[in-house]
C-alpha cells in the first residue's frame, strides 16, 4: 500500500490546506484503490470561526468530482472538503502515475474563501504481474505448439508444464523467452480410446529470483490425427466358395452357389477398440462362424464385396475381395426344321423321310459347359441326337396323308433346366386330293377325313352360296349394296335395315330402320325395354304435380327427346306434346258424359329444367264452353 501528502494554498492566510492520498493494489486485476482527501485548517487566532456555502472539486487522473457542502471551520482545527476513492488501473508492467488535483471556495460575505486549482502527479506502487501464457484453442498429437509468454519484466524467469488426462511433463522455456514450442506426444492417444482429442491445460509459472510472482493457465484441445497410424486395420479379407466341390468344377457360376466371406485380424489403433465390421448387402454375419454367405449368385462378371470395420472412435477402414462369376443362362432350343425328303436328303414335297435342322446353344462356362439335343418323333422308338447347326436324315415311316410333329430337347452338361422347341413335318403336298373311300376331299391339302371338305387355301365364291333351308348366304345378308345386318362395334349397337347415319346413336341398343326416314331401337335400359305396337318405345321422365305460375322441375333426359306424351289432373287426360326449340306445347282431350273437354300445354324448356310458358295447362269444355285453369300436370313420358 503507498499513501502521500501535498501542500496547497488558499487565498486567506489564516487557512492552510493539505491533499492527502493513499492506494491499495489488487495484483490480479492490476488495479489499485485510490483514496484522495482535501483538508482545510484554520489558524489560530483567527477568530472563533468561518462559515459559509462550499464547493470543492477533485480532479483524479483527468475526472473532476465535486461537491457542494455547508462550510465550517474552527480556529485551531482541519475540516475535511471533499474525499474521493476511485479504482485506477495500471500499466501493463505493473506501474502507475497518477495526477491529482484540487479546487474549492466558501462563500460568507465578502471577501470569499478560495483555493485556486492546485495539485501534482504521484506514483503508485508498482504491481509486480506474473506472465501471460497464451496458445491455439487447438492444437494436434505429434504435431508443434507455438506457445506464447508475454512477461512483464525481462528478468523473470518461467518454468512451463502440461497435463492431459492424468498425465503431465515439462517444456523447456529459455529465461526471458518471449515463446516456447511444445509437441504433444503421439501416446496421449491412448487416454483416450472412444474419442477423437483430448483435453488438455498448459502452466505457466513466474519466478522474480526464488519468487514464484503467480501463475498463467490455458486450455488447448488436442486432436488424434486422422492418418493411417491412428485408424483401425484389417489384416484380411477374403472369399471361399460356399460349394468346394461345384467350384472346382465349373467355378463360380451365375444362379449358382455363392462364396463365403471372411474378415481376419480387425484391430484398433492407440488404444481404440473395434465397434463393428459388416461387408455391404450382406446384413449380419453368421452367429456361430462371423463370416458373411453371399447366396445364390444372381450377376455375372466381377463381384466385388467390401468389407468395412469401424473402431470406437468412429474412424472406419475398408478393405475388398473379388470374384469372378461366369454368365450362365440354362441352355435354349432356339429352331427346330423338318422337311419332307429322300433318303438321300433331297428336300420334296412328297418325301417319305425327314431331314432335319436343329439349332441350340448354351452358356460356355470358361469352355467347360456343352450343350446337347434329341430330336424325338411318336413313329421312332427312340431319339436322335443332333448336333446344333448339321442337318441330318431320318426314316419314318412317315405316310403322305399325315403330318407330325418333332420335339428338340436341349440340356447342358452344367445341368441347367432343359429347354424344347418343336417343327411340324407336313403331309404331302397336294393340289386336290380324295380320301380312299371316296367320301372326303382335301384342296390344298391331303384328304384326311370322310364326309368333310376341308379347304387349306383361301376360297373365293363368285355365285350364292345355299344355306340348308334354300337361301343364299348373299341374299340372307343383303343385296350387295346395303347390308340388311350391320354389326357396329364403335357404338356397341346392332342395325337391322338400313343405317341410319344421321341418327344420334345410344350405345347398346339395336335399331330397327328402314331407308325411309325414322327409327326404332330397343334400349340396353330397363326402363325402354318394351316394345309397343306402333313401333315406340315410352320412357317416364317425371312424375308429380307440377301447377303453379313461376314453378319449375328438373326432367332429366327430357333434351334427348322431340315428342312426348303428358298426364294432366283432372281425369287424367293424355296430351301429345312436341317440343320445337326451347317451347314445349301440347294438345289432349277426353269425353265425360255430354260434354267435350279440350287439354292444352305450354311449358319452357331451358337444359333439363322446365317451367310454365304463357299457356300453362288450361282445360276447356267445348260443350258448356267452360273455362278451367287449376289443373296441373303429373307425369312426362319421352317417346321419340
Amino acid at each position: 500500500m503507498a499513501s502521500g501528502t501535498f501542500s496547497v494554498s488558499p487565498n486567506y492566510a489564516q487557512f492552510t490546506g493539505e491533499v492527502r492520498w493513499e492506494s491499495v493494489p489488487n495484483p490480479e486485476e492490476n488495479t489499485s484503490s485510490v483514496t484522495v482527501a482535501l483538508y482545510l485548517r484554520m489558524a489560530e487566532g483567527s477568530g472563533s470561526q468561518y462559515r459559509g456555502s462550499g464547493l470543492f472539486k477533485l480532479v483524479i487522473d483527468g475526472k473532476s468530482y465535486a461537491e457542494k457542502k455547508f462550510f465550517s471551520a474552527e480556529a485551531g482545527k482541519e475540516t475535511l472538503c471533499i474525499s474521493k476513492t476511485v479504482t485506477v488501473a495500471h500499466e501493463a508492467d505493473g506501474t502507475r502515475r497518477l495526477s491529482i488535483r484540487v479546487q474549492g471556495e466558501v462563500y460568507y460575505g465578502t471577501p470569499t474563501l478560495q483555493l485556486v486549482q492546485q495539485g501534482r502527479t504521484v506514483s503508485l506502487d508498482c504491481i509486480r504481474r506474473a506472465s501471460v501464457l497464451s496458445a491455439p484453442e487447438e492444437g494436434t498429437l505429434g504435431e508443434a505448439v507455438a506457445v506464447e509468454i508475454t512477461a512483464y519484466d525481462p528478468a523473470y524467469t518461467h518454468t512451463l508444464s502440461w497435463s492431459c488426462l492424468g498425465e503431465s511433463g515439462s517444456v523447456q522455456a529459455a529465461a526471458g523467452a518471449a515463446s516456447a514450442s511444445w509437441t504433444p506426444p503421439e501416446s496421449l492417444a491412448d487416454l483416450c480410446p472412444n474419442a477423437v482429442s483430448a483435453p488438455c491445460t498448459l502452466r505457466l509459472q513466474t519466478h522474480a529470483g526464488d519468487e514464484t510472482i503467480g501463475v498463467s493457465e490455458t486450455a488447448i484441445r488436442l486432436q488424434i490425427p486422422d492418418t493411417a497410424a491412428f485408424q483401425p486395420t484389417i489384416a484380411s479379407f477374403t472369399a471361399a466358395p460356399e460349394n468346394a466341390e461345384a467350384y472346382a468344377a465349373w467355378g463360380y457360376v451365375q444362379g449358382g452357389p455363392g462364396a463365403v466371406l471372411t474378415v481376419s485380424g480387425a484391430q484398433g489403433a492407440h488404444g481404440s477398440t473395434i465397434a463393428s465390421v459388416t461387408v455391404a448387402g450382406l446384413g449380419a454375419p453368421d452367429a456361430a462362424t462371423g463370416t458373411w454367405a453371399t447366396g445364390t449368385l444372381s450377376d455375372a462378371g466381377e463381384r466385388q464385396f467390401t468389407a468395412t470395420a469401424a473402431d470406437s472412435r468412429g474412424r472406419t477402414v475398408s478393405a475388398t475381395c473379388t470374384i469372378s462369376v461366369s454368365a450362365y443362362r440354362s441352355p435354349a432350343a432356339v429352331s427346330l426344321r423338318a422337311v419332307r425328303c429322300s433318303s438321300d436328303g433331297e428336300e420334296r414335297g412328297d418325301g417319305s423321310c425327314v431331314k432335319v435342322t436343329a439349332n441350340f446353344l448354351c452358356s460356355p462356362i470358361g469352355g467347360r459347359n456343352t450343350a446337347s439335343g434329341m430330336v424325338t418323333c411318336p413313329v421312332w422308338t427312340a431319339g436322335k441326337p443332333a448336333v446344333s447347326g448339321v442337318p441330318f436324315v431320318a426314316e419314318g415311316p412317315f405316310s403322305q396323308e399325315d403330318s407330325y410333329t418333332l420335339t428338340l430337347t436341349v440340356s447342358d452338361s452344367y445341368g441347367g433346366a432343359s429347354d424344347t422347341c418343336t417343327a411340324v413335318l407336313p403331309a404331302s403336298q397336294a393340289i386336290l386330293s380324295v380320301t380312299a373311300t371316296g367320301k372326303g376331299i382335301g384342296v390344298g391339302k391331303y384328304a384326311a377325313s370322310d364326309n368333310l371338305f376341308d379347304v387349306a387355301w383361301s376360297a373365293q365364291f363368285r355365285e350364292g352360296v345355299l344355306l340348308p333351308n334354300g337361301k343364299s348366304l348373299q341374299s340372307a345378308l343383303g343385296d350387295g349394296t346395303a347390308a340388311n345386318l350391320l354389326l357396329r362395334n364403335s357404338a356397341n349397337n346392332i342395325w337391322i335395315g338400313t343405317e341410319d347415319t344421321g341418327s344420334a346413336e345410344k350405345q347398346g341398343n339395336i335399331y330397327f330402320a328402314t331407308k325411309s326416314t325414322g327409327n326404332a331401337y330397343i334400349s340396353r335400359e330397363k326402363s325402354r325395354s318394351r316394345m309397343l305396337d306402333y313401333g315406340f318405345v315410352l320412357k317416364k321422365l317425371w312424375s308429380g304435380s307440377f301447377s303453379s305460375d313461376g314453378e319449375s322441375i328438373t326432367v332429366p333426359g327430357i333434351g334427348d327427346y322431340a315428342l312426348f306424351l303428358l298426364s294432366v289432373s283432372g281425369g287424367s287426360t293424355p296430351v301429345l306434346g312436341m317440343k320445337n326449340g326451347s317451347v314445349l306445347r301440347g294438345i289432349g282431350g277426353f269425353a265425360s258424359g255430354s260434354k267435350l273437354w279440350v287439354n292444352t300445354v305450354g311449358l319452357t324448356v331451358s337444359g333439363e329444367t322446365l317451367s310454365y310458358g304463357s299457356a300453362a295447362v288450361v282445360s276447356v269444355n267445348a260443350s258448356g264452353t267452360t273455362y278451367s285453369a287449376g289443373n296441373a300436370l303429373t307425369a312426362i313420358y319421352g317417346i321419340v
